[in-house]
Order: C-alpha cells, then sequence, then structure tokens
C-alpha cells in the first residue's frame, strides 16, 4: 500500500502571512545546519523597540514563568513584523524566524518546568520547530507521542485524534501508514506528520507495552517554505521478503523548474529501523517524476523523468544489495532511435550536450552512453560547448574528452584507443582535434604519462576541470608549483605542510578556479602505490593572499584574503578524508553547545568560562561571502549573558542584555534582552 501525501495550498502560520515570492531575495537564516546557509541580521529602517535610555542604569528583573509566557508572545508574533523582504524566497526567512520562539520556550521549561504553561510551551515548541524545518521538530514529536502512549493517554487506534487535541492551533496532522497486508500491531507502526505538502515520519515500537518512537530522518524534514510534497511506502526492496520503509520528500529549493526529490530507504531490523546506505550516496534527483522499480530480488532501480529544453528524457540507475547498502550498477540513457522517435531530432544533441557536460564536470558513469549516442549525433546544437563556434568537429572534441576520461579512471589502452579512433577516422577531414590527438598519443602508455601528454597536445586545460587537471597533475610525481601552470592553471599560493598529522609534510596548491573567481584548494599525499590528490572549494573573490597553519595533528586552518578582510577555513584530516568548513562553524559550535548545556542544566559556571572572550574570534573568523557575524554575535551575546544569569553573576548579565540591546536593537534577541531588565531606580 503506498501513501501519498497530497500537495495542497499550505494555510499560513498566521493570518498575515503573504503569497509566497517569486523572485529571490536575502534570506535570514537563523537556524543552524550542518552547512550554515547565508545568515543576515535584518535590516529594518527603525529600530523593533526603543534602545536603552542614555544616562539609565539597568538591572536584571525578576523572572517567572508569566514573565517568560509574555516574552514567548512576543516572539511568537516577531515574524509578522517582518518586511516582504525579510520574509525571503519562498517565505523561508518567515518559517526561520520561528527559532526564536521556540528557543524561549526550552528555556522556560528548563526553568519553569511544573508551570501551567508548560503543555503548551512543550507543544508549540515542537510546531515552531517543525516550521523552521530540520530534524529537531521531528525528534520533539517524536518524544511528545511516545511520552502519550506510555502515560496511556492514548493507544494506536486514538493516537491521530489525541494528536488533533494537543495541536489545534497548528495545520499539522498525523495519519498512520499501514503496511502492505495485515501486520501485527506490535512489530510497530509508521505515521506520517504532514501539513500536506511537507512531513516528518515517525517509527513506533514496542507496542502495547513499553513504546520507544524512533524519528526517521531526512535532510528536508518538515521544510514548509520549499517543500512541494512528501509520501511515503512499504516494499520489500533487498529480498529478504520483509518490506521496507521509503520515504520521499519532494521540495522546490529555487524556481519550480528545480524541482527537487530527497530519497531514504529504512530497514525495520528487530524493533529499531536502520537507514539503508547508497554507495555513491543516491543524488537529489532533479526532476517532476522518480519511481522506484523493484521486484523484491537483489537489484533496485530508479527511474527519472526530467525536461530539458521541452525534451522529456527517461533514466534509469540500478543500485545492487550487498547485504549491507546498495552499489550503483549501472546508468542508462535512452538511446539515439528512442529519443527520436518520441521527440525532436536535436533532443539527441541535447542530451549529448548535457552527458558531455557531467563528463566534463567529472562524472565519468556517463561514459558508455555518451559513447553511444555520440555515433548518431546530428552535431548541430553547440550551446553546451564552451568556447566553440558548432564547427561539425566538434564530435572529435566529445571523442578526446571521453579519452580524458577514461585516461583519468587509469583505463589507459581505452583511452588511447578511443583518441587514435579519432585520430585514424575523424568526422570531417579538416578536423582541429587530429593533430593534438597524434601529439598526446605520442607521449601517452599510462597514468604517469598523463601530464606530458597533456603538455605535448596542448588542449587539456580546455577540456578538463581544475580538479581533474590537478589529479593528472598529481600522478606526475613532479612540484605542483611547476607542473600546475604548464597543465594552465594559474597557481595563487603553494607550498608544504603536515596536514594529515603523519609527521610527513605534504605539497598543497591554490589555484585559480578558471573564470569564477573562486580558489581551488588542494594538497598532495602519497599513498603507496598511487598518489592521492585531495581537493576542496574555497569561495574567494577578488585580490587575495593563501596560507596555511597547523593547529594540531590532522587539523588546520586555510586563510585566504578578500578586500575587506580574511576567511578562516578548517581544515580535518579525517579516516582518509578531508574536510573543509568555515572556521567559524566551530565557533557557532561552541555558542550552541553552551545554549544546549545550559537547558540540560549543566554548569553555567563552566558555559560562562567558555563563551567569555570568544567575541573577537567570532568577529575575525566568521567573514565569510555570506558574513555571519551580524547574526552570531548577538546569538553570543544573549547565551553569554544567560549563561551569566544562571551563574549568579547579575551584574556581568545585565550589562551584556544591555549591550545586546543597544548594538542590535533590530535582532529578536534583543526582544529577550530587554525582557529580563529594568532599569534602577
Amino acid at each position: 500500500m503506498t501513501v501519498v501525501v497530497p500537495t495542497v495550498t499550505r494555510p499560513p502560520a498566521s493570518p498575515s502571512l503573504p503569497p509566497s515570492t517569486v523572485t529571490p531575495s536575502q534570506t535570514s537564516t537563523p537556524e543552524e545546519t550542518e552547512t550554515p546557509e547565508p545568515t543576515l541580521e535584518i535590516p529594518t529602517e527603525t529600530p523593533l523597540g526603543p534602545t536603552p535610555q542614555t544616562g539609565v542604569h539597568y538591572r536584571l528583573a525578576p523572572w517567572s514563568a508569566d514573565a517568560a509566557n509574555a516574552l514567548i508572545e512576543t516572539l511568537r508574533a516577531y515574524p509578522d513584523g517582518l518586511e516582504y523582504f525579510d520574509r525571503g524566497y519562498h517565505d523561508s526567512g518567515y518559517y526561520s524566524a520561528a527559532v526564536y520562539a521556540a528557543e524561549a520556550q526550552a528555556q522556560a521549561l528548563a526553568q519553569f518546568p511544573q508551570s501551567h504553561w508548560a503543555e503548551s510551551w512543550t507543544w508549540d515548541q515542537a510546531y515552531r520547530r517543525a516550521l523552521v524545518g530540520g530534524p529537531i521538530g521531528v525528534d520533539l514529536y517524536g518524544q511528545l507521542i511516545g511520552a502519550g502512549l506510555n502515560a496511556g493517554e492514548t493507544d494506536l487506534a486514538h493516537l491521530p485524534a489525541w494528536f488533533d487535541a494537543h495541536g489545534p492551533e497548528t495545520y499539522l496532522r498525523l495519519e498512520i501508514i499501514a503496511p502492505p497486508e495485515p501486520a501485527d500491531p506490535a512489530l510497530g507502526s509508521l505515521v506520517a506528520i504532514t501539513d500536506g505538502g511537507s512531513a516528518g515520519f515517525l517509527w513506533i515500537a514496542g507496542l502495547p507495552e513499553t513504546v520507544t518512537v524512533h524519528p526517521l530522518h531526512s535532510s528536508s524534514d518538515f521544510g514548509f517554505s520549499s517543500a512541494d510534497s512528501a509520501a511515503a511506502e512499504w516494499r520489500d526492496v533487498t529480498g529478504d521478503g520483509r518490506p521496507e520503509i521509503l520515504t520521499s520528500h519532494i521540495f522546490v529549493p529555487g524556481s519550480l523548474d528545480a524541482l527537487t526529490t530527497h530519497f531514504d530507504i529504512f530497514e525495520i531490523s528487530g524493533s529499531a529501523p536502520r537507514r539503508l546506505a547508497f554507495d555513491p550516496e543516491l543524488p537529489l534527483s532533479h526532476g517532476r517524476t522518480l519511481t522506484v522499480l523493484s521486484d523484491g530480488g537483489p537489484r533496485l532501480q530508479f527511474r527519472f523523468v526530467f525536461d530539458s529544453f521541452s525534451c522529456p528524457f527517461v533514466y534509469t540507475q540500478t543500485y545492487r544489495w550487498t547485504g549491507k547498502g546498495f552499489t550503483l550498477e549501472s546508468t542508462e540513457y535512452p538511446d539515439a532511435d528512442t529519443i527520436q522517435a518520441t521527440s525532436d531530432a536535436t533532443c539527441v544533441d541535447i542530451l549529448v550536450g548535457v552527458l558531455v557536460k557531467d563528463l566534463h564536470d567529472g562524472d565519468r558513469d556517463v561514459l558508455p552512453s555518451l559513447k553511444r549516442l555520440l555515433s548518431a549525433w546530428p552535431y548541430s546544437n553547440e550551446m553546451w560547448w564552451p568556447n566553440e563556434d558548432g564547427a561539425a568537429d566538434v564530435r572529435d572534441r566529445a571523442r578526446f574528452l571521453i579519452g580524458l576520461g577514461l585516461g583519468l579512471l587509469s583505463r589507459s589502452e581505452d583511452a588511447r584507443a578511443e583518441i587514435e579512433s579519432m585520430v585514424l577516422t575523424p568526422v570531417v577531414p579538416e578536423s582541429r582535434w587530429v593533430a593534438p590527438g597524434r601529439a598526446f598519443l605520442e607521449a601517452y602508455q599510462d597514468d604517469g604519462d598523463l601530464a606530458q601528454a597533456c603538455l605535448q597536445s596542448g588542449v587539456c586545460a580546455d577540456l578538463l576541470q581544475p580538479k581533474d587537471l590537478a589529479l593528472i597533475a598529481a600522478r606526475s610525481g613532479r612540484p605542483p608549483a611547476e607542473i600546475l601552470p604548464a597543465l594552465g592553471l594559474r597557481v595563487v599560493a603553494h607550498g608544504s605542510i603536515d596536514l594529515t598529522g603523519d609527521g610527513q609534510p605534504e605539497d598543497w596548491a591554490a589555484v585559480e578556479n578558471g573564470n569564477s573567481g573562486t580558489i581551488l584548494f588542494g594538497f598532495l599525499k602519497t599513498l603507496a602505490p598511487e598518489v592521492a590528490v585531495v581537493l576542496a572549494y574555497t569561495a574567494s573573490e577578488g585580490p587575495r593572499t593563501v596560507r596555511v597553519e597547523t593547529v594540531e595533528p590532522g587539523h588546520s586552518v586555510l586563510i585566504y584574503d578578500r578586500d575587506d578582510g580574511p576567511v578562516y577555513q578548517t581544515l580535518i584530516w579525517k579516516d582518509g578524508e578531508l574536510t573543509l568548513t568555515y572556521a567559524c562553524t566551530g565557533l557557532e559550535h561552541r555558542v550552541r553547545s553552551g545554549y544546549a548545556t545550559l537547558l540540560e542544566g549543566g554548569s553555567a559556571q563552566a558555559v560562562l568560562a567558555d563563551l567569555r572572550g570568544l567575541e573577537s574570534d567570532l568577529d575575525e573568523r566568521c567573514r565569510s561571502p555570506w558574513d555571519q557575524r551580524a547574526y552570531l554575535i548577538p546569538r553570543w551575546l544573549f547565551v553569554t549573558a544567560l549563561s551569566a544569569e544562571w551563574a549568579q553573576e547579575p551584574e556581568e548579565a545585565a550589562i551584556l542584555y544591555v549591550r545586546l540591546w543597544r548594538e542590535f536593537p533590530n535582532s529578536a534577541y534583543a526582544l529577550a534582552a530587554r525582557a529580563r531588565l529594568e532599569p534602577v531606580p
């Protein structure tokens, strides 16, 4: 049985919520994510309220459950005061601003758990977190449902009605998604919490005794601002005779032509679900249709449909079940005859262009399909070919690129055969790719020859991305500062440093990434029997210098200078992989962790000691293309002030609250600061 949550017009979270915008705009995104989005202070022409009076001293005001509830009501209304521009694309800024009321409710519950307001705070906090989107809302609803079932307030049959009774002001409802055939409810039940377009899914186990609720997390849980629809179904995709849970979230991160699907599979093993892994990770599906085909055997096939310039292409990806996860076995695109039988002949050109672009971007999986399509390619459409004039020999360019792709896969014999075929049988006698092909073949026998062959042909820089040229440079065994410029890359900076913490320095280099104005950073490390290159993109623009500093083994900092100051990124080498994040992420994590420690009853003194003096680092290291300081410094001020308040340091807390109120009057945190202060008589 398949239960699909239909797409509906979502009611507003408040009566004044405007229709979704149709043009991009800046968005205030206060909620934390693993990959931080740009966060901006909400710009308004006038402060949200009066600033502290000059010459007046302030102290902490008495705090009570009623005072906390009054602040919560103020922050619940805060999103309604946002200007149209600040509500953001698809009202993302509006929904994100719900986090402030949710945080205030969490603080109130920590201080006044026995208040008569506690139940309403708890339920509304879950709803506010759902408005923001992400896993926290699903977790909170799971805790509420588990508590209700274990307390005997409801049972599975009456769970939807019980849920409705506790959330009358929300647009969410609870649905039970039955398995394909009658099953013992003691094994567990699948439920969806949905508003008709967005959803979070939960697995309830242990019925009817002690109940445990397991969230089935996706990267797009809820997500009111961009959700289009959500679905869940039961299907045996591993061939073991037991159905798994398949969930999908369809959302619109941009315009409607960017409709995207996130898909997950959960195996119900015993009482706890387990997310099944994909290798490589199952990509987001771009397109309006995703069909999962499986006969209950060891293979799982995904059929994707996407429209490109009014050419509907259907392609399939087949994953093989290994017993632990799914491994990609093949990707199949339609052949030329199929395309021409169902659409205009130029659609062949467009699909070839799509595949060539994918190959140019480093996707080697398109090689088999691209080779099949090339034989029937009319090469009349040049729109996908950078720096090309649509000449008849453009197909030979694709054949050369296929050869390079095979070479980068270490398939040297196949690579030579592909380029030899192009040289011997060009599309037209005057093909411009014959001479470079001959020069390439004179130098190329195996991986170690790729760099020299590219130098002799002189065309690799036009055909490959910088990351592929860096891989070729790594295989050459020559210093990156010497070989990268020869391959056509401008080296911005280079050096040697022990990035991996093994006591042996590695070469590193930063190069310009084509004409995009960004920097591509990478380092080379000898890993017998080959040389590995690890790459990471940065986002620097304009004149800059680049340097790398080691903090501790396996942990370094990449610093590049922009006109408006330095930008810091953190480089972590762990388990053979390089992770690169903005250094600000670590600082934000300290603020977030300190806040969580306070709410969990941890030492306020320890949190205060950790957060004191963090401002200079926030100001310096949170510079980025999106400059997060305008949000993070007010947040730091508030959490530090709260920790001082709870650590019985009232004078320090009052000073920080007043400063927050005065310097950031348009921040929602200023509303919380004002509520905690009163003038000294």
